[in-house]
């Protein structure tokens, strides 16, 4: 009726309406600030009777937030600037810093410390390390190269271009892995751009794949599109998707180890790859790999790719679809579960 259509939440499920929680705490709280600012106090708990019942609106017996305040009981409107002086002002008093006042007492306590010969205040930046390292009877290359080897020591190109003008060889493995796999999955077809079309951009983005010790395990490349550079109802539609909660995942776990059942996880290669497009969405072929003699030829997504505006929305529809068909039962509370 009147095309409105009443959607449930899952019960204690503030995450699925967050925004409309923030906004409401944001409005509530600028209504508290102005009332408590006026000196109107707080009506609705003042006098409930008056406003227990709402009205409709366009309704005669509407409630008049002018009915319930005394003129009288307003402060004066300020005809003029000069009357400016007489507003009354915040009765906070400000609270000195005591910044200067603790950083005194360290360098004074660091003053004696260091007349006595204190480690912790000694003029080396690191002594404790310094020490460690004066007394070691292992050559300490070996400790160097194990630490070599760590996150921070690897630079990890921000760009195409960037990765061509560091370690080109290093990362064309990854990126023709990358390109194998889009190849495999006929993620998209070349034609000619279609007049007034809207041609989405692509990007690189490399990473480093480590495990749980801290090792290197290989080098990661992978193809995303521009998705800022979508148009609404031209290229992309809907792009909500489900995310499974915490406790929902715990709840599954619990459940698992009472009933004696086994669980296992599923690890997509290349998951929003698997999806099928609803939209003519049309890209840049990817730099680096622009095919001979079709250089004036793009992209069309066949499958969706990372960074599309629909990517997730398509993969979630595509993964519950084939869950329904192996009669798998969604959770009423869940419907990621």
């Amino acid at each position: 009726m009147h095309s409105i259509i009443h959607e449930f939440t899952a019960p204690y499920s503030s995450a699925q309406n967050g925004l409309a929680e923030r906004a409401i705490r944001t409005t509530m709280d600028d209504v508290r600030t102005l009332l408590y600012d006026s000196g109107l106090g707080h009506l609705p708990t003042e006098n409930p009777s008056l406003v227990s019942h709402p009205r409709s609106s366009g309704s005669d017996d509407l409630v008049d937030l002018a009915d319930l305040v005394d003129p009288a009981d307003l402060p004066p409107p300020i005809a003029s600037a000069e009357r400016a002086p007489g507003l009354r002002r915040s009765a906070r008093v400000p609270q000195p810093s005591s910044a200067l006042l603790e950083s005194r007492n360290y360098q004074q306590r660091e003053s004696e410390g260091r007349g006595e010969g204190l480690e912790w205040a000694t003029a080396r930046k690191h002594p404790q390390a310094s020490f460690a390292f004066d007394r070691m009877t292992i050559d300490i290359d070996d400790y160097v190269a194990c630490l070599a080897d760590t996150k921070a020591s690897h630079q990890i190109p921000r760009s195409y271009r960037h990765a061509m003008a560091t370690d080109p060889n290093r990362w064309m493995v990854p990126m023709t892995v990358e390109m194998d796999t889009l190849t495999r999955k006929h993620t998209w077809d070349l034609v000619k751009p279609p007049e007034g079309a809207n041609i989405m951009d692509s990007m690189w983005v490399y990473d480093i794949k480590w495990d749980g010790e801290g090792n290197r395990i290989k080098d990661k490349a992978r193809l995303v599109g521009k998705g800022y550079t979508q148009q609404l109802g031209v290229d992309y539609n809907e792009t909500w998707a489900g995310v499974t909660r915490l406790e929902s995942v715990r709840m599954t776990a619990a459940i698992a180890a009472k009933l004696d059942l086994h669980l296992w996880r599923i690890d997509f290669v290349g998951a929003y790859l698997n999806s099928l497009t609803k939209e003519d969405i049309y890209m840049k072929q990817p730099e680096g790999f622009v095919k001979p003699g079709f250089e004036d030829y793009v992209c069309k997504l066949v499958h969706t790719i990372y960074g599309t505006m629909q990517g997730a929305h398509d993969w979630y529809e595509t993964l519950t679809a084939t869950y329904n068909k192996l009669d798998y039962i969604t959770s009423h509370a869940d419907p990621c579960v």
